[in-house]
């Protein structure tokens, strides 16, 4: 199957997380492409068929010191339980959260067993959660496609499981699949996207591509829990930072619209910092939403290092 639109290079985006403090800070940018992307372009094909599904992207705000979010977070798990790969899941932390994201002192003297010193916390997170009012609703909250349920973008983890069927229950729009190639000497990605529309789409279509690491092991607070403050415990899906610029991503069709088996492609480097960010365990994120009314309608992940 040929490409039906014409396959570029994205710009480079490095991304390097920093702990200092309370402070978060975002990666610089720069425009250097490995020719790793020429590989992974050449070497795509698209799959069957038989092999597409509908998938849902869930999305958490959360926080380190917010004692009910690992109800959220066991919801999430039972989803995935459930419907494996269908559910693709975001964990956010934003500093608009207040108190539930922020950081205990870091000197051992007066957090000596140093809880809560690590920061989550980005700027795309706190961006996706002002445009759509999740903290001030309340953690835990999130959202499901981004799409409104009775009249409210912002549901609560105990209506997840319904909202998630009954968006499965609906026809696949387009497919997403994503492709990496990890360049330890440089410590390089390349990650390629491919869309194809399953049906004649009229709306404006955005691709956001995000970086998520999975399963960090640091303190957590449950109020479930006896101690309530948990040393050992297991963060997923944590939204690290975006591949391809802001929070709201590229368009994929140019104002155009997506045309029944038209395709759609672009492949971006990305420059991450491994003494910071665990490679093993980092994901791409893509998915595509309606760019008027913010609904994601196809949601794909692919971990960095198969």
């Amino acid at each position: 199957m040929g490409m039906k639109t014409k396959i570029s290079v994205g710009i480079l985006i490095g991304l390097m997380m920093i702990v200092s403090g309370c402070d978060y800070i975002d990666p610089p940018y720069s425009h250097d492409a490995p020719k790793a992307c020429d590989t992974v372009v050449a070497t795509f094909t698209p799959r069957l068929p038989g092999d597409k599904m509908k998938k849902v992207l869930v999305e958490d705000i959360t926080g380190h010191r917010c004692g009910n979010c690992p109800r959220a977070a066991e919801t999430i798990a039972t989803l995935q339980s459930t419907y494996g790969e269908q559910v693709v899941a975001l964990g956010l932390h934003s500093i608009l959260a207040g108190a539930f994201t922020d950081l205990y002192p870091s000197d051992t003297v007066a957090n000596p067993q140093q809880k809560y010193i690590y920061d989550f916390r980005t700027t795309v997170a706190m961006d996706i959660d002002q445009h759509f009012g999740v903290s001030t609703a309340g953690l835990p909250n999130g959202m499901v496609n981004r799409k409104s349920f009775s009249g409210s973008t912002v549901v609560g983890y105990t209506t997840w499981s319904s909202h998630v069927a009954s968006e499965l229950s609906t026809p696949q729009q387009v497919d997403i699949q994503i492709k990496n190639f990890w360049d330890p000497s440089t410590n390089s990605l390349c990650s390629f996207y491919y869309v194809e529309a399953m049906q004649n789409l009229s709306a404006s279509y955005n691709i956001c591509l995000y970086i998520m690491e999975d399963s960090m092991v640091h303190w957590q607070k449950d109020y479930m829990a006896t101690p309530s403050d948990i040393e050992f415990y297991t963060h997923r899906h944590v939204l690290r930072g975006t591949v391809n610029g802001t929070w709201l991503g590229t368009q994929i069709n140019s104002g155009n619209p997506l045309t029944n088996g038209g395709e759609y492609s672009q492949a971006y480097t990305i420059t991450v910092d491994p003494a910071q960010w665990n490679v093993n365990q980092l994901y791409v994120v893509a998915f595509v939403y309606d760019v008027a009314t913010y609904e994601v309608i196809q949601a794909e992940e692919m971990k960095l290092i198969p």
